[in-house]
């Protein structure tokens, strides 16, 4: 069985990765997709008590997210977005039972969560969309899809866009 992390986040380009996975592994059930997005790490102190209750909750089953805090509002923009991709899957008759998705709140570089992630859970390939940064953007402040490729050891990479 071959896995396949698809890195999203909330972008179409982010979709059009998800539907370009989808096209190649329709049909096969010798891969397993796992949509996974990073949202925003926070201080225990900027969040409700209701939504620190609901992250704790969370703790038990996760044990790798212990002691990270996010806002509501995050994880439901996120859960929105997985559903309109495993849709999108549907929609190109991929088979849900090999589709999971899963989020963890993070500080600090969005590549290292990603090549952590891919690392911890055993995943071969890692496939995410190419943001549409300017040459000169890309320059200043570099990009997601470029950090992975350059940093990723004993793993494939797809950059789509």
């Amino acid at each position: 069985m071959h896995k396949i992390l698809v890195a999203v986040d909330l972008s179409t380009h982010s979709l059009k990765t998800v539907e370009y996975v989808g096209k190649i592994v329709v049909g096969s059930k010798e891969f397993k997709i796992e949509l996974f997005s990073v949202i925003k790490e926070v201080s225990r102190q900027l969040i409700s008590k209701e939504e620190a209750r609901r992250a704790e909750s969370i703790f038990e089953e996760r044990p790798e997210i212990a002691g990270r805090y996010w806002r509501r509002k995050d994880e439901d923009e996120v859960l929105k977005f997985f559903h309109q991709c495993i849709k999108a899957l549907a929609e190109l008759e991929v088979d849900r039972g090999l589709i999971k998705a899963s989020f963890v709140p993070w500080k600090g570089d969005i590549a290292t969560a990603i090549l952590e992630e891919a690392k911890r859970r055993g995943f071969g390939t890692v496939a995410l969309g190419r943001r549409g940064l300017s040459v000169v953007e890309e320059f200043f402040i570099g990009s997601v899809s470029k950090k992975v490729v350059k940093e990723a050891q004993d793993l494939t990479v797809w950059v789509v866009g």
